[in-house]
This record gives C-alpha cells, structure tokens and sequence, in this order.
C-alpha cells in the first residue's frame, strides 16, 4: 500500500514545474497550517517561496487576523486574493485589501493584493525562471486558479 499512496491531495500537492519554478497547491487556510506548509517549503527550496493566498471565510479572517498578519508577513512575495466567501455575507472591515495594507505595516515589502486572478500567468511570470517554491494556498476557489495556470502553461508549450 505504501508503494502505491500518492499523499493527501491538496497537502503541498506538487502540480508540475513551469520552467525552473516548482508549482505547488496546498488546502492551508488557518495560520497554524500556512505556518507548517512554509516550514516544509523552506526546507526544500532553493531560491524564493512565492504564495498566491485566498483568505477562506469572513469570520476566519476577522477572528484570527493578527495571527493571519504575522505568518503571512514572512513570506518572500505575497498575493493575497480575495476572501472566498463560503456562503458568509462580509463583514465590514474585513477585506483582503485591508489585510495587504496591514501587512504591509507590519514590514513586509513584498505582498501585494490580487483583486484579479485571471491575470496570474503575466503576473507570476518573472517568477517562473529561477527555481522559486510557488504555492497556492486556501481553502476556496485558489485550487483552480493553480490548475488553471498550470493548463495556461501546458498550452503555451504545446
């Protein structure tokens, strides 16, 4: 049975590589989650660990802000989506704009807000020829922006 387990989808799923980047996809919505899903990326990355997060939840995000602040301020490039709703109605406060924006205070240089993941590829793009850890991480839609960028790429080869 070992021999043929392939892990747990979604638990730092590696998705494929475009050009030196390797391209990863990871269900971690909580703080104590992202916390361990970077440390195992740190440990096997050479260059930059890049993360395109999708906050999961009004309420989560309201509830553990400072601890969302504090993980997330230590990650070498940042995009942050969104909040993937749930069925929650919003929150007023509560927007991934504010949360770059405090992030942003708290010292990191290099986090930006993503308000249109369409745009992903050209985005990411001057990522991809060092060999950079990029994550996809959330809990909502982020798992099809990352197999999406995976198929933009696929074609762009084919």
């Amino acid at each position: 049975g070992l021999k043929s387990f392939q892990g747990v989808k979604r638990r730092f799923t590696y998705l494929g590589k475009i050009n030196n980047s390797n391209i990863y996809d990871d269900y971690a919505h909580h703080p104590t989650e992202i916390r361990a899903t970077l440390e195992t990326a740190k440990l096997i990355s050479t260059k930059k660990i890049i993360v395109i997060f999708q906050p999961h939840r009004f309420s989560r995000t309201k509830d553990l802000y400072l601890e969302f602040i504090n993980v997330l301020k230590n990650i070498d490039h940042l995009f942050i989506c969104d909040i993937y709703h749930a069925g929650e109605k919003p929150i007023k406060g509560i927007n991934s704009s504010k949360l770059v924006k405090d992030i942003l205070k708290k010292g990191s240089k290099k986090v930006t807000y993503l308000k249109n993941p369409n745009n992903l590829y050209s985005i990411l793009s001057p990522f991809f020829e060092k060999k950079n850890t990029i994550i996809f991480m959330g809990a909502g839609s982020i798992s099809q922006f990352a197999h999406n960028l995976m198929e933009k790429h696929n074609d762009r080869e084919n």
